[in-house]
């Protein structure tokens, strides 16, 4: 977001998406509570957290296993603080979260029965614990399910660029579940620590994956989808390679796809496609080899997976997701453009634009309507709804109502067909990245109060926020 404030939608059963509201799906999005001056944010099962520029962590949502890291086990709908370090990057996993700070260690806090805290026990933490071994130089802890890879010059290797991961099998050592890092072996090239925003390490809920020198991706677990994109569906517990070699960027997986980002801002997935996470047009319910992601072209800057959604921030300014929208996660204020099946009743097979809302509907008094900026019919519109006590007369207002963009005219309606709703489609113009304030000014009959309302909105600018796809969310 422009203002560094966050916007999260989709299943909010626990209060992961932070407003205060449990409960509820939201299909569109919704602003987190009191949180502004985000560098960075991750979403798990039903919690979420985010690193703000203070150094500081806030999390929100579930907190049966301290997942929140403020130790206490008592679920908070509105973010709480988490003393981690100087955080500068969080992950989390379904029930568990890290952070990484500016000094390069990781801490970690929640679950851990598979030693996803990786300091060396099993045990659960409220509060953040310091993973074990010495490092430095971290960079974009990984989690995904109950497994945390990192990147780093971990100096009790001695080989900068290692992989290490800890958690729950494979780890890519080729042995069982582990409670301290471990280093990812087989064909992984060690490969230079990236630049900060750009995730070289990806982890599905049986797979893993690691962006190697010149491009080149080596995976390892699970392969039965073709979540390697090798060609294959041989795992393996080492790693091996992965997708032919490209200018690749970027990586995120989801629990049994994966997706690649090239450096031309180009996407590519490969591995299950039941609910379309693919991107295109399921073309197969999954696939070995790599696919283009249909309608997005080389325009993305940044890519993110959920369990089976992924989302995109575009050089346009707007955010795209493909796949499963059975909770709210394509956030367009639809489930989905498809019937994906028994496994995914609803999704979108092709990348679907989300509907930021740029501000969500003030409380007005009885003589004022309410002014909402948000989709209908595949348009974003300003909405104004009189109020129920306006119907007591019977009959639509006779008059007409005018929206305005400052001083700027938009469009001048009359009742409202079919219903009390005015719709005014909002020009391109007047919905440029900046600030704006939006009115609406009824003029009529005896329905008339004379009362105008002003609703402050401000429109994102994409280049400047923080989104990540949660697994429900």
């Amino acid at each position: 977001m422009e203002d560094t404030t966050v916007r999260c939608w989709g299943n909010n059963s626990n209060g992961q998406l932070g407003d205060g509201n449990p409960g509820a799906i939201s299909w569109l999005p919704v602003t987190v509570q009191g949180l502004t001056g985000t560098v960075d944010i991750a979403g798990g099962v039903s919690h979420t957290c985010a690193a703000l520029t203070s150094g500081s962590v806030a999390c929100w949502g579930d907190n049966t296993y301290g997942q929140l890291g403020n130790g206490t086990n008592t679920q908070s709908p509105i973010p709480v603080s988490v003393d981690a370090g100087d955080a500068v990057a969080v992950a989390a996993g379904y029930w568990d979260s890290c952070a990484l700070t500016s000094g390069g260690a990781i801490r970690c806090w929640g679950y851990s029965h598979e030693g996803e805290l990786g300091n060396g026990t099993n045990d659960d933490s409220n509060v953040p614990v310091l993973v074990a071994y010495g490092f430095t130089g971290v960079t974009m802890p990984a989690l995904n399910g109950a497994r945390v890879c990192a990147l780093g010059d971990w100096t009790w290797t001695g080989f900068p660029g290692s992989v290490l991961c800890w958690g729950y099998a494979p780890l890519g050592d080729g042995g069982g579940n582990s409670n301290v890092p471990v280093e990812v072996l087989g064909g992984v090239v060690a490969p230079p620590l990236p630049l900060f925003g750009e995730y070289r390490v990806a982890v599905g809920a049986e797979h893993g994956c690691v962006m190697g020198t010149e491009g080149s991706v080596n995976c390892w677990g699970d392969n039965s989808f073709g979540q390697f994109g090798n060609g294959t569906q041989v795992g393996n517990p080492l790693a091996v390679f992965g997708p032919p070699d490209r200018d690749h960027n970027n990586l995120a997986a989801g629990e049994f796809h994966t997706c690649v980002r090239e450096r031309d801002g180009s996407i590519i997935c490969f591995g299950r496609n039941d609910s379309g996470q693919l991107g295109d047009n399921f073309a197969e319910p999954f696939s070995l080899d790599p696919v283009d992601v249909l309608g997005i072209g080389s325009s993305t800057v940044q890519l993110s997976s959920g369990s089976s959604t992924n989302c995109v921030v575009m050089i346009d300014s707007t955010v795209r997701c493909w796949g499963s929208g059975d909770t709210g996660e394509l956030g367009n204020g639809t489930y989905g453009t498809a019937n994906c099946g028994a496994s995914s009743p609803a999704c979108a097979p092709v990348p679907t634009e989300v509907l930021l809302q740029v501000g969500s509907s003030t409380t007005m008094t009885s003589n004022q309507n309410p002014i909402v900026f948000q989709p209908f019919d595949g348009n974003l519109v300003l909405l104004a709804r009189p109020i129920s006590s306006y119907a007591g007369a019977g009959g639509y207002p006779g008059g007409v109502i005018t929206f305005y963009e400052g001083k700027t005219e938009l469009c001048t309606l009359s009742e409202p067909p079919g219903g009390w709703l005015w719709k005014c489609p909002v020009p391109q113009a007047n919905s440029q990245i900046g600030h704006h304030v939006y009115t609406a000014v009824y003029d009529g009959d005896t329905w008339d109060v004379g009362s105008s309302v002003s609703y402050d909105q401000t429109v994102l600018d994409a280049a400047d926020y923080v989104f990540a796809a949660g697994f429900d969310s």
